[in-house]
């Protein structure tokens, strides 16, 4: 056998049998990574935390003991990796839990859960003058200045209001989450974007296209750009997802498959 040969079969050997091919081989074929949680995570949270938490959260509420352990780990990370700024507001620990909350929720079917393309969350009372449109804002992402700012009074009526399709956290994480894909392509990032690319693909079929439209279902600021979409569909998939399923079942699967997450399931769960 010659060299090249024997060369390229070592080469070809070590790739079949590395865990990172191995994974995206895996991801292929069934949509999601490996593994998503560390099966040993430790016990972070007191019993009076975690029922804080759920009284606010339904989407914590409705996880098994195991499924709150890995979130409080979670959590309790984030906050830490973090930087938390009030503005004009003393942003208590309890501000800053029920923040954490929701970045955690969305990353929660992803192996990778600390968001690269945000150091700092700001936080003032109300709306806001921003610095960059020069326009009052609820909340924005800034990218470039690795930063999520939220106005409290509207981030507390989105977690308040559960069902109306209406939820600051969900909407400015998730732009948060869509360039922090961008900036560290983990297995999970990578699955988020191609089911993103499918979801556009999905969503520009002319039936489907019609549907959503005449059913008026994401409101009409979605339909800005296509990371406006995105936020507004992550907060009917985390807000009303048993309607957001049987409405526009195919869109629902490619949110699905985007965060690994069957959130009507979750929430049809008896606790």
């Amino acid at each position: 056998m010659e060299i090249s040969t024997i060369s390229w079969l070592i080469g070809a050997s070590v790739i079949l049998i590395s865990p990172i091919y191995l994974e995206r081989i895996y991801i292929r074929i069934f949509n999601k990574p490996f593994f998503v949680h560390f099966p040993f995570t430790p016990e972070v949270l007191p019993k009076q935390w975690k029922v804080f938490i759920a009284k606010n959260n339904i989407f914590y509420s409705k996880l098994t003991v195991n499924e709150k352990r890995f979130f409080d780990y979670r959590l309790k990370q984030f906050i830490k990796n973090h930087r938390f700024i009030g503005n004009d507001l003393e942003l208590t620990h309890d501000k800053k839990v029920l923040i954490g909350t929701i970045p955690v929720m969305l990353t929660f079917g992803m192996r990778g859960y600390l968001y690269d393309s945000v150091d700092t969350i700001i936080v003032n009372p109300d709306e806001y003058l921003s610095n960059i449109t020069q326009k009052y804002h609820k909340g924005e992402h800034n990218p470039a200045a690795r930063v999520v700012v939220l106005s409290w009074k509207d981030f507390k009526r989105g977690i308040e209001i559960t069902d109306d399709n209406f939820n600051l956290g969900i909407h400015e994480f998730t732009h948060a989450l869509f360039f922090s894909c961008k900036i560290n392509p983990t297995a999970s990032c990578q699955l988020f974007a191609r089911q993103f690319t499918n979801l556009l693909q999905t969503l520009a079929q002319p039936e489907v296209k019609e549907r959503v439209l005449k059913l008026g279902y994401f409101r009409d600021y979605g339909f800005e750009n296509q990371y406006e979409f995105l936020s507004v569909v992550f907060e009917c998939f985390f807000e009303t997802p048993q309607a957001f399923k049987e409405k526009l079942p195919e869109l629902y699967d490619r949110v699905k498959l985007m965060l690994n997450l069957d959130v009507a399931a979750i929430y049809n769960r008896k606790v």
